[in-house]
């Protein structure tokens, strides 16, 4: 009984030796689980272990491409970029990285580039009336937001302006309500993502004064009025 219970001890330590051995060379591959298609990205492959060669793969997803620089003897860490292209909907992407001993497979979502659909508008209003914007957006709205600005400043929704959303199966409205119009200006929309603005569309808003201005008088109209205006007031001080 004594020689199983060495030989049962002998061989858990065995075990346990062999799981702290593969622990130890476990690889942690670190880039965004969500990329939008188009733009690079950095990432890196880091091996948990001394003296292991270390290797990362191209991605298995189609339309990818990762580049890395020279990989040194017994290296542990590898830098890479990812750059995946524009498809109609999402799809995924593999990156591999493994060494001798240890290997780890990352999976990511390449999100279509987001995409304004409205065209540059011209709206002509009148002073002190409200009017509404819209940027059609066509993409993930989980993967970018909308931006609107005038002057270069982003505009804060408050008591001057309104800024709502409407979803449909094509894509998102985003839409921009100023209460009172008071000059002409530019307001442009411009759509993020994180790895900073993608695309933008100018809005023209022209503004007319609704003031009533003084209706043009002629040179004869003057002198009509200077000759015969005192003739009027003479006579009309006579009947009194």
């Amino acid at each position: 009984m004594e020689y199983c219970s060495i030989m049962l001890c002998f061989t858990w330590c065995i075990l346990a030796l062999s799981a702290a051995d593969r622990a130890a060379d476990k690889i942690v591959i670190d880039i965004p689980n969500n990329i939008t298609a188009g733009e690079e990205y950095s990432g890196s492959c880091t091996l948990k272990k001394d003296d292991v060669d270390l290797y990362v793969e191209s991605t298995e997803g189609s339309g990818c491409n990762l580049t890395h620089g020279n990989i040194p003897q017994n290296a542990q860490k590898i830098d890479f970029n990812l750059t995946c292209d524009s498809k109609n909907d999402s799809y995924t992407a593999v990156i591999e990285c493994h060494s001798s001993e240890a290997y780890c497979e990352e999976t990511i979502n390449v999100i279509p580039k987001p995409k304004i659909t409205t065209k540059p508008t011209n709206v002509t209003t009148m002073v002190g009336l409200p009017v509404t914007l819209s940027c059609h957006v066509k993409g993930d709205p989980n993967h970018y937001w909308v931006g609107w600005m005038y002057r270069d400043s982003i505009i804060q929704e408050g008591e001057q302006n309104a800024i709502s959303t409407a979803r449909s199966t094509r894509g998102t409205h985003h839409y921009l309500t100023i209460h009172t119009v008071k000059e002409s200006g530019k307001y442009k929309c411009n759509v993020y993502t994180i790895k900073g603005p993608v695309h933008q569309v100018p809005h023209h808003v022209t503004v007319k004064n609704d003031k009533t201005k003084p209706t043009p008088v002629s040179l004869m109209d003057v002198i009509y009025k200077l000759l015969f205006s005192d003739f009027s007031s003479e006579e009309g001080s006579k009947r009194q």
